[in-house]
């Protein structure tokens, strides 16, 4: 990844800022990576979802004026926007929403699709696009799997000595092909680390540890072993072999603080952590265990071509992503190219299709087995033999002891003796915040877990995972299987689930007025991964159009000259006022002597230029569709820093920078004068806390005015350049609820430039239905999720060594094997109540958000991004009130001289107050609009009362301990 500058940067109005060094996401043009460039039909439902059938084409005609809305798409589904989106149609049926410029198509969804999983089986065609793909790679891969776990649990069934060991618990429900194929890739790793364990005696067999001592007793829970030899192994989320290593060992804050406890195992060659090797070599009988794998996958592989055939397209075509070649992106966890993490992520595909609905990925079930898997031989089997009364009773009695735990915990932490443990140099103050306001909202914790479990409760109290499999006695279960299959579907970009700026916006502008429409308009916002052809096409356009822009226009070029004739020794005789011969050698010294540093700019900064040039096209679409108001809550802000580079290259790179800007004020200021010059565009200001003067720093497109451009006229004596001459932009600055200027909120210093402020701090609007942000947000501003605070270390939290001392449960002198017994069984105690309560809050958010109503998805965000729609939809509404008294509909508005945006900003104006209050102030001059809405409250947070809540259940506590 090319590293900017940071001297332009790009960012969403809500804040977020933007840059080429995050993750990037695929290329969302399919003709950019489907060689018949249209996108699969499974790809074509996801990304471009239907709306609901209930809306009808005559609901439109009460819709008496469109905003566009040029953003990252807008959720056209959410019963909010769903009958006030235009729809195109033809003979009755909807065939578009809006125009998508960053997907090449007419519907402007936020979602976004991930297609490198097409390359499992495909080809690339001669200009690297995906050909001879499958409509449904991961489905496929899942027929390849069943095939090869039917032979290989045959053939663990025919082996006498894996059919006696743990290793007859490796079925389609604990392996995966995928799995054999790294197993066999890192078999030397592997068995050398096994036979490490063997010599030490430490191997797992089908009755227990080969040697029985503390050490192993401290390092495996008595439900590890329960789990491993008495209970069905399941596959890993996180890797294609069994999760044996799920199961919580002793908490790493009950390790002695004084002397860290080590054994043998710090010696051995493992790895355990995510990419590393299978954790089957702790069982007896792996030696045997790898022969069958490769003897079933060497058999297999000749029957299917698994690895040429399917596993080699796909590496090389992931490789090509990553070169560049082909669209697409990777976030985080995909980012490498090396075939473990490209065989982990096409696991975690198949997982999520092959598990995405089903109990595994219940957040109450994963409560259950952990919690069932912590408990004492003792406890569980108490557990399966006690009756519906009796589990109750036993549950509510761990639940108040987990309570318990957590508030002794809390008190600790605000006593003296803490205060006095803790070391000299640690910062209390923010950890005893934190415990007083867990002491003061701990009821509010009780009622908010008895929501969910008065509902689905009894599922965690038999220990048995059998309850989740029947609907009969799973409550909601159709509900949870809905909501996992929508929020982990491999074919989607996770980046897109909470892609909600554009309906968030939508939201605000509808709001202003019943009668308006919206119309959305989806450009680039996140960097891309996309075809080198396509890149370098963009970035040949520019330079072909920026060296065209300085020989075209004279002011132009006496501009750049003046700029650079003091770096560039070629122009050294240069005035800038050349004609005939001498003009069209001086430009091409210029363009000459910038283009070498032209390429290096693109890559730093590809994001902006792929931005500018959808913005562009989205300009066009508006003047073509004849949109009167535009929002665009979107921009780039660039910095001119203090002083000048020492090195020469870069003060030329520096000045290249600034000019290609200055270029793209120029190109938008052109393009709306040409395109739509009868369209209002009003564009967020920014968020960086700061002034916009077209100079030192600017905004784009809020303030495309180039002072730069003006003197340059100004000199020559000629006209003034388009960019300097708009009329039909207004700037939003964002107000806080006490009519007050934002900290975060830019301020448009430059006279020519309208420039308006409106409430943008915590607005409540719309987020797509996918998206529970707002749900979670507003939960957690009422209760924080449940934390311990312990820690090996009173330098990060509380020592839980000497919270036992002070509490008399450890002698002060005690030896370090009496240490370790009593902090591994105190700990462990700990740990089930930080998982149990850890567990059930996240449970009971997830509970809330798949019980919500689509209604109920909204948010309250902040930023110029929240005010500008406030003042899009108001001026929609003033010329709506317009054409009601004109009796004219909006296809006759907007070339008629009274709806012009001249005379719309001046009846804006007159609707205006001010937002201070003080005479001499500079921002006494700066126009408020204040008679803005927000969307309706419908999500709301309530415990005893409301259609949300539930009866408490009897199985809990609510009151605190």
């Amino acid at each position: 990844m090319h590293k900017s500058r940071g001297v332009i940067r790009v960012l969403l109005g809500f804040g977020i800022l933007i840059s080429l060094s995050g993750c990037l996401i695929s290329d969302q043009d399919s003709a950019e990576i489907f060689s018949d460039g249209k996108l699969p039909h499974l790809l074509d439902e996801l990304v471009n979802p239907k709306p609901p059938a209930d809306v009808k084409q005559e609901s439109q005609n009460s819709l008496l004026l469109d905003v566009a809305v040029i953003d990252e798409g807008v959720d056209y589904t959410h019963p909010h926007l769903q009958n006030r989106v235009r729809y195109d149609w033809k003979d009755g049926q909807i065939t578009g929403v809006g125009v998508d410029v960053f997907g090449n198509d007419n519907w402007a969804h936020p979602n976004l699709y991930s297609p490198w999983l097409f390359g499992l089986g495909a080809k690339m065609s001669d200009d690297h696009r995906l050909t001879s793909y499958s409509e449904d790679p991961v489905k496929d891969l899942n027929a390849l799997n069943d095939k090869f776990m039917n032979a290989l649990e045959s053939e663990i069934a025919s082996s006498s000595t894996l059919s006696n060991s743990l290793f007859r618990k490796i079925t389609k429900a604990s392996f995966h092909v995928l799995g054999a194929y790294q197993l066999i890739q890192e078999e030397s790793k592997a068995l050398k680390t096994y036979q490490q364990f063997k010599e030490h005696n430490r191997l797992i067999t089908a009755f227990g540890f080969r040697q029985d001592t503390w050490e192993e007793k401290s390092r495996y829970p008595e439900g590890y072993l329960r789990a491993v030899i008495s209970e069905p192994w399941e596959i890993s989320a996180r890797r294609p072999w069994p999760g044996l290593d799920s199961y919580e060992d002793t908490p790493e804050f009950a390790r002695p603080e004084s002397k860290k406890r080590k054994t043998d195992f710090d010696s051995f060659d493992t790895d355990d952590n995510y990419g590393g090797v299978s954790n089957l070599y702790r069982f007896d009988g792996y030696d045997e265990f790898v022969k069958v794998v490769e003897k079933v996958f060497e058999k297999f592989d000749k029957q299917t071509n698994f690895t040429e055939k399917f596993l080699k397209p796909y590496f090389e075509v992931r490789k090509a992503f990553e070169a560049d070649k082909i669209g697409g992106g990777f976030d985080a966890y995909r980012s490498t190219s090396d075939q473990d993490s490209a065989v982990r992520a096409l696991y975690a595909s198949w997982f999520a299709y092959a598990y995405g609905g089903s109990i595994r990925t219940d957040p109450l079930y994963l409560i259950m087995r952990d919690y069932c898997r912590s408990l004492s031989n003792e406890d569980y089997l108490q557990l399966r033999t006690a009756s519906k009364d009796q589990l109750k009773t036993f549950f509510a009695s761990q639940l108040k002891d987990s309570y318990q735990l957590f508030h002794e915990v809390a008190n600790y932490a605000t006593t003296p003796a803490y205060s006095k443990a803790a070391e000299l140099n640690t910062d209390r103050a923010p950890l005893q915040r934190a415990v007083r306001r867990y002491l003061r909202d701990e009821p509010k914790l009780h009622k908010f877990i008895d929501q969910i479990l008065s509902q689905r409760g009894e599922l965690l109290l038999s220990c048995d995972p059998a309850a989740f499999e029947t609907v009969a006695n799973n409550p909601m279960k159709d509900q949870y299987s809905r909501f996992s299959r929508d929020d982990s579907n491999p074919y989607l970009e996770p980046a897109g689930k909470e892609a909600s700026h554009g309906t968030h916006v939508s939201g605000i502008i509808s709001a202003q007025d019943e009668a308006i429409g919206i119309f959305p308009v989806r450009v680039i916002v996140e960097g891309i991964q996309t075809r080198k052809e396509k890149a370098d096409a963009l970035r040949n356009k520019f330079e072909k159009e920026f060296n065209a822009w300085i020989k075209a226009d004279p002011t132009v070029f006496y501009a750049v000259i003046q700029l650079l004739k003091p770096h560039i020794d070629e122009l050294g005789s240069a005035s800038g006022k050349e004609v005939g011969a001498d003009y069209e050698k001086t430009v091409a010294q210029v363009t000459e002597s910038l283009s070498p540093f032209m390429d290096e700019v693109f890559r730093a900064h590809q994001l902006i230029f792929y931005f500018v040039d959808q913005i562009l096209k989205a300009i066009e679409v508006v003047g073509q569709r004849h949109i009167k108001i535009a929002n665009i809550s979107l921009g780039t802000e660039q910095e001119i820093g203090v002083g000048e580079p020492s090195e020469k290259e870069d003060r030329v790179i520096q000045h290249l920078q600034f000019l290609i800007y200055e270029f793209f004020k120029y190109k938008i200021g052109q393009t709306i004068q040409t395109k739509a010059p009868s369209t209002v565009f009003v564009i967020a200001g920014g968020n960086s806390g700061s002034w916009v003067d077209g100079r030192s720093r600017s905004a784009l497109p809020c303030d495309i005015g180039s002072p730069f451009l003006a003197e340059a006229a100004e000199q020559m004596k000629s006209a003034a350049a388009p960019n300097n001459d708009i009329k039909n932009i207004v700037c939003v600055g964002s107000l806080n609820k006490r009519g007050e200027l934002s900290q975060f909120t830019n301020l448009v210093v430059n006279p020519k430039v309208n420039f308006f402020v409106t409430y943008g701090e915590k607005i409540r609007s719309a987020l797509k239905t996918s998206d529970c942000s707002g749900i979670d947000e507003m939960i957690s501003k009422e209760i924080k999720r449940p934390a311990l605070y312990l820690s090996s270390s009173s330098s990060s939290g509380i020592s839980f060594e000497r919270f036992l001392i002070d509490q008399g449960r450890l002698p002060e002198k005690a030896t370090d094997k009496e240490k370790g017994i009593v902090m591994m069984r105190e700990g462990r105690k700990y740990a089930l109540a930080r998982r149990l309560l850890g567990g059930l809050y996240d449970a009971a958010l997830v509970h809330r958000c798949i019980t919500a109503t689509h209604d109920e998805m909204q948010g309250r965000w902040s930023g110029t991004s929240m005010a500008t729609p406030a003042i899009a939809g108001y001026l929609a509404k003033v010329v709506i009130e317009k054409m009601k008294a004109a009796q004219l509909t909006q296809d006759k508005i907007y070339s008629h001289p009274d709806f012009q945006p001249e005379v719309l900003v001046k009846d804006l104006s007159k609707k205006a107050t001010y937002c201070s209050k003080i005479p001499e102030s500079i921002l006494s001059k700066i126009p408020a609009i204040t008679d803005v809405k927000e969307m309706p409250e419908y999500c709301v947070l309530k415990f005893d009362e409301g259609k949300k809540s539930s009866p408490l259940p009897t199985i809990t506590s609510t009151q605190s301990p």
